[in-house]
């Protein structure tokens, strides 16, 4: 029912609108962190709202607010439950619900094969306005770059891939012969013995023994010597109290969990393969698993979050124990070279000479951290609030970060050895950390300007040059900025932080996401709907 003017139009916008929410989900984490099911009654509700608003409003100013409301947080905002996803509705909604769209000339899309939508127009003109678009939808139309028409055919690639190996049948070990003659028995026994030599046993060092010193060993030698003598206890207690040693023991410890997790699997997975012990269920899952290249169940249920494959996660493990076991050496030099009852007892670390650059990094702590190497990145954050916390005299929930994106001439990606940058470089900063690790989904970062920009051409992901966390105290009194809607002014996009590509997490005991870490602050020229339409994240792993 035609209730004013403005009905036509407004109803194709809500139409457009539904279509734009519906045909996102191909674009996978890009279009929304979970994939919703928006039905045909959540059109029919908000058109049966829309035509009691106006209703309402006949003669007197068009209800934006309400109408946005509505259909935004209601109708389409209850199916929701990401926050981040919830932004991007309101944000799609909020053009397609604006005065704007009643304006002569108005276009949806600037992208060619949309022209303006006719005003007044019949039934016919409507019919023949939707059977002109494009058959094929541009990847503009929902507020995406055009290179993300790439995901959708890999999308479509993993998914057919994972549908054949799963239709393979199981060969017999007779039936199915490699290069060398080996058998899959073979093949996977030697996966399991090239993995054990590739992981240590902890953290710490590569193999325990009975003089082996631990972080956890120190720490409670400089605890008995800061309660004995109050001169050493002064000079150690900034070391052992600090927050962030406390996040590097339990660090430690989670890594040190997984790596027996893995090596009691691969043991018990030989011994099943020499015919020593019997094949349960769990050391069939792991067969099956090498054979195919995933990481096992087992092994995921004690990890961090990740995506990855067999290969590349082994990998990845493996830089991520080097960085803790670097980090944890340098605590250990400079706490066993300040307590006497250690440097001069029985246990050390069995190190040779120090060389300059080894003497010159003594009582230096680590200038750039890995955030994509730490089991808990929240923790790691929330102890650099804390210690800031701690010199300012302040309450840690007064403080928040600010994020500034250092220049560099070199990416960090170039880069392979992931712990160099722990120690190597200029001095840290006085307060706050710098991290590392993270990439640009859906952007990529100019390093002339110092802002987002659009991705070049076939680059899923851009690395980001180091971040500089600085703690700062938010004022109560604090007014917020105010962002415009021109492009060419200096604004700031509030992007999300993941741990993997994928976004999608859950609640966990604590009440925080397995996968969202925080959002950073970064500059842009663009308005920052424009990247909140292109889906742009941080990413600790991206897609490989």
């Amino acid at each position: 029912m035609d209730c004013s003017p403005a009905w036509k139009t407004l109803l194709f916008s809500l139409c457009f609108f539904n279509a734009i929410v519906q045909e996102r989900k191909k674009y996978g984490p890009l279009g929304w962190n979970i994939p919703y099911t928006f039905t045909s009654s959540d059109l029919e509700v908000s058109m049966l709202n829309q035509e009691s608003l106006l209703r309402a409003a006949e003669g007197s100013e068009l209800p934006w607010a309400a109408l946005r409301y509505l259909t935004g947080e209601v109708i389409y905002g209850g199916r929701v439950t990401d926050p981040w996803d919830r932004r991007c509705l309101l944000t799609i909604l909020h053009r397609c619900y604006t005065p704007s769209v009643l304006q002569d000339g108005h276009s949806f899309c600037q992208a060619q094969g949309y022209p303006p939508f006719p005003k007044d127009a019949s039934w016919p003109q409507c019919r023949a306005y939707i059977e002109n678009m494009p058959d094929k939808d541009l990847a503009e139309v929902f507020g995406i770059d055009s290179s993300a028409e790439t995901v959708i055919l890999q999308n479509q690639t993993q998914q057919l891939l994972h549908t054949i190996v799963n239709l393979q049948p199981r060969l017999s070990d007779s039936s199915l012969l490699v290069r060398d003659r080996q058998c899959q028995d073979s093949v996977v026994l030697r996966m399991a013995m090239n993995i054990l030599k590739k992981l240590p046993e902890t953290v710490e060092v590569d193999r325990v023994t009975e003089k082996t010193l631990f972080l956890r060993d120190i720490i409670a030698k400089v605890n008995f010597a800061e309660s004995s003598s109050s001169d050493q206890g002064e000079r150690c207690t900034a070391s052992a109290s600090s927050a962030l040693l406390v996040i590097l023991r339990q660090e430690i410890d989670r890594f040190n969990y997984l790596l027996c997790v893995v090596r009691s699997s691969l043991l018990s997975f030989s011994a099943s393969i020499r015919g020593e012990v019997l094949m349960s269920e769990a050391l069939e899952e792991v067969y099956t698993a090498l054979l195919t290249m995933i990481v096992p169940s087992d092994w995921k249920h004690c990890s961090y979050e990740s995506c990855m494959a067999l290969g590349s996660w082994i990998q990845d493990l493996e830089q991520r124990v080097w960085f803790f076991r670097a980090w944890a050496d340098n605590i250990k030099i400079n706490l066993i070279e300040k307590i006497p009852i250690i440097s001069g007892g029985v246990y050390s670390l069995n190190r040779p000479p120090k060389t300059d650059l080894q003497q010159s990094l003594k009582n230096r702590k680590p200038r750039s951290y890995w955030l994509s190497g730490f089991f808990f990145p929240q923790g790691f954050l929330t102890a650099v609030l804390q210690n800031s916390a701690r010199q300012k005299n302040v309450p840690v929930d007064s403080l928040s970060f600010t994020y500034h994106v250092q220049p560099v001439d070199e990416s960090w990606s170039k880069v392979a050895d992931k712990t160099k940058l722990l120690f190597e470089g200029p001095a840290p900063p006085d307060e706050g950390v710098l991290v590392y690790g993270l990439y640009l989904d859906g952007a990529s970062w100019d390093p002339v300007s110092h802002t987002l920009q659009e991705l070049q051409h076939n680059i899923k992901h851009c690395p980001v040059p180091e971040i500089h966390f600085l703690p700062c105290q938010v004022s109560e009194d604090a007014v917020a900025v105010p962002t415009t809607e021109s492009p060419g002014d200096l604004q700031f996009y509030d992007c999300p932080l993941y741990r993997t590509f994928k976004r999608a997490g859950f609640l966990s005991s604590s009440g925080i996401s397995t996968n969202f870490i925080t959002s950073v602050s970064l500059p842009t020229l663009e308005c920052p709907t424009h990247w909140v339409f292109r889906g742009t994240a941080l990413l600790c792993q991206p897609n490989e």
